[in-house]
């Protein structure tokens, strides 16, 4: 995982989403937070040890489509996991197969 992503132009939509579902525990979710108010480079280094754990570690994360080995749109994280690890696309084209 490559922590640019999380300047990424929808990654603070998926933040905000595994917030409202509570899908962190503190101190990530305060973290998280903080990112939404902020931005990931104005988190301590501690911080950001504390919240790439948590993301890349948690249940809605999945960091390349299985199928074609591109990343997972942020747009489509929550999903990911229940179509197999693979994008839209793959878990679409692999319905038609």
């Amino acid at each position: 995982m490559n922590s640019k992503r999380f300047s990424e132009y929808d990654f603070k939509e998926y933040l905000q989403q595994l917030v409202n579902l509570n899908a962190l525990d503190d101190p990530a979710l305060g973290i998280s937070k903080f990112v939404l108010a902020n931005d990931y480079d104005s988190l301590s280094k501690n911080q950001k040890f504390v919240f790439d754990k948590a993301i890349m570690e948690g249940t809605y994360y999945v960091d390349q489509c299985s199928r074609c080995g591109n990343d997972i749109p942020w747009s489509e994280m929550l999903f990911a996991e229940d179509n197999g690890n693979q994008c839209s696309w793959c878990s679409q084209v692999g319905r038609k197969d």
